[in-house]
Formats: C-alpha cells, sequence, structure tokens
C-alpha cells in the first residue's frame, strides 16, 4: 500500500523513485542490507516479533524502500526488520513479496543518508 508521507519526503530531497507494488524476496539482497546498517545492532528484535505476530494474521506491513544500484539485487534502505519478521513466520503465512519504493542513484553519500 502506498505511503504518502514516504513519497512527499522522498520527493522533497530530490531523490527518483518508483513504486513497485510486489518485489520478490528472491531480488533483494537481505545480507548487504544488514551490512549497510548505521544503527549498532541492525535488527530489533522486539519489533521483529510483533512485525512477525502481525504478519501471522495476515497483516500486510509498509512497504520497504530499497536501493538499485546497477543490475546488482535490490539492496534494503528501510525495512530489515520486517524482512526478518517474514522469515520467522510459517511458510503457510510467509509473504513471496514485498511492496516498496525503490530508489534509483549511484550517489553513495545519498543511499548512506537514506
Amino acid at each position: 500500500m502506498r505511503q504518502p508521507n514516504y513519497e512527499q519526503a522522498l520527493q522533497k530531497c530530490g531523490i527518483e523513485w518508483d513504486y513497485v507494488e510486489a518485489v520478490p524476496l528472491e531480488r533483494i539482497n537481505v545480507t548487504r542490507g544488514m551490512q549497510m546498517q548505521a544503527r549498532l545492532q541492525p535488527i530489533d528484535h522486539d519489533l521483529v516479533d510483533k512485525y512477525a505476530e502481525m504478519i501471522a494474521e495476515g497483516f500486510v506491513p509498509p512497504p520497504l524502500l530499497l536501493w538499485k544500484h546497477g543490475k546488482s539485487l535490490l539492496v534494503p534502505l528501510d525495512g530489515n526488520q520486517r524482512l526478518a519478521a517474514n522469515a520467522q513466520v510459517t511458510k503457510k503465512n510467509r509473504l513471496d513479496s514485498f511492496a516498496a519504493y525503490v530508489v534509483t542513484t549511484d550517489d553513495q553519500m545519498l543511499v548512506d543518508r537514506l
């Protein structure tokens, strides 16, 4: 589901993006996303547990923010907790794709700030 506040923030910063309704999990480089985190602890386990419970109950989480750099896989800039939560739920309830805002830029400084 589109998030007008995400869109306004991205537009305000002059960032080029596309909204994609369903990005397959296999296109997302979760490992690289974890490596790019500025947080000391890249995963908040309490938040992951809450998201996992919500996903198991059929809740659709907010879109991810992904970075498309060249032709590589998409790297999560925001959404590691949601991706970890999805991996934690039973296969029956697991999502096979996520809605996402996909940012396309070669500006590493911009990516670091996002």
